[in-house]
């Protein structure tokens, strides 16, 4: 049987299964993934919020169950659903941070693709948006500039926080630097104040981010930690609306010699760390106009190109398709970088030119191929594609991806 495509939901009630199935038409829509290969699942084990208050509120009258049976709950889900359908393809969704690492490290060992949408999701349009900031660093300066002498401030630093860590300093390592190196370069900062090793309240994933020194540590502000930093790169996951829009922020980042580089990916539009417009018009007064990405729609600015927004639907609906007709076994890390690279090499010298960093949403289905390419070949690579007959050359397997997209229009 054909995989199916599941991802899970954590604490919204039965409300959380309607976003379950809006990704999964997202895999359709854009993945060319048959709508009868895909099953919705969502977990509803109580919610923590408000939402028990709303007349409206469907679910499980109580605090949401965090104890062992939560776990294995899932766990034996995912086994029954693996039994069904061995090649499936399981995509973890909306998890809390310690919910998530911990449902990846215990289904770790399942041989079917498993892959948590907004750690590696995140991640991989992150990282694209930001070897295209690269290259377009590099047009503009007629310079190379390269991943690995970047320095990285970034606000945020829970499960998609940490995904796009981990990817961007994947192109580090793409460069050669090591995995030690590049973590070094990476500044991060939350709610409690700058990550260091002197934190006692660091999950073990967070650790591996800290900063080995306490000097940071007295650092209270994400404007005072840019001063000390000087960054080239701005990340933002913090939901902290405006906390990148002022002087104090971006003046230390717009004193490089390269153009700064800043995403903005906190949702909505409200909680974003700074709009398009007034990141434009802010670092083009302090005399080095950024490179500009954010992860909602936002407004450009006057006679600009339309703000490039890091929509995960540029990733998933990829891989998925990558896995279905590659057989893909397992998903690593180097796959989710291959996405990314894929991702960014679409664009052209003359969209970088204009400040575009991704494409735009109505070729969505065009990059779930390019996506599906990458994440194949490197499947090939490492011997974790199990479809036979794979062509051997780049074109050849581009061309069987996007003939064995699901299309509507041929069921008639």
């Amino acid at each position: 049987m054909a995989p199916g495509l599941t991802p899970g939901l954590g604490d919204l009630g039965l409300g959380g299964h309607e976003i379950t199935t809006g990704k999964l038409g997202l895999y359709t829509l854009f993945g060319g993934i048959p709508p009868e290969e895909t099953l919705p699942i969502s977990f509803d084990v109580g919610c923590n919020g408000n939402g028990r208050n709303d007349p409206f509120y469907l679910g499980v009258d109580g605090d949401r169950d965090q104890s062992e049976n939560f776990y294995e709950l899932v766990n034996e889900t995912v086994q029954a659903v693996h039994e069904l359908w061995p090649n499936c393809v399981f995509q973890f969704e909306d998890f809390s941070q310690e919910t998530a690492f911990e449902l990846l490290r215990r289904n770790i060992d399942i041989e079917s693709p498993i892959f948590n949408d907004d750690l590696s999701g995140t991640g991989i349009v992150a990282a694209a948006a930001v070897a295209s900031g690269l290259r377009a660093a590099s047009l503009m300066s007629g310079r190379e500039v390269t991943a690995s002498e970047q320095r990285v401030c970034q606000l945020g630093a829970g499960v998609g926080g940490l995904g796009v860590s981990e990817m961007v300093a994947g192109l580090m390592e793409d460069e050669g630097t090591s995995a030690e190196e590049a973590r070094s370069k990476f500044f991060l900062m939350d709610k409690e104040g700058v990550v260091t090793k002197c934190r006692k309240d660091l999950t073990i994933e967070q650790v591996e981010w800290a900063q080995p020194t306490c000097e940071t540590t007295e650092i209270t502000s994400f404007g005072g930690l840019c001063k000390e930093v000087k960054p080239t790169i701005l990340l933002g996951l913090s939901t902290v609306g405006g906390a990148f829009d002022s002087d104090e922020v971006l003046g230390p980042c717009c004193e490089n010699e390269q153009m700064p580089i800043v995403l903005a990916l906190s949702n909505p539009n409200v909680k974003a760390e700074i709009s398009a417009i007034d990141c434009h018009d802010r670092t083009t007064a302090l005399g080095n106009t950024a490179l500009y990405a954010s992860g909602s729609p936002m407004a450009p600015p006057p006679g600009h190109v339309v703000p490039t927004q890091c929509n995960n639907s540029f990733a998933f609906p990829g891989i998925g398709l990558a896995c279905k007709t590659a057989g893909i076994q397992k998903i690593t890390q180097k796959m989710f970088r291959a996405a990314a690279k894929a991702l960014a090499n679409m664009m052209t010298e003359d969209q970088l030119r204009s400040g575009m960093l991704l494409p735009e949403i109505a070729h969505a289905r065009e990059a779930a191929v390019k996506v599906a390419t990458g994440v194949a070949i490197e499947g090939m690579n490492s011997g974790l594609a199990r479809a036979e007959g794979l062509p051997e050359t780049e074109a050849e397997l581009e061309q069987l991806m996007r003939d064995s997209m699901w299309n509507p229009a041929d069921q008639f």
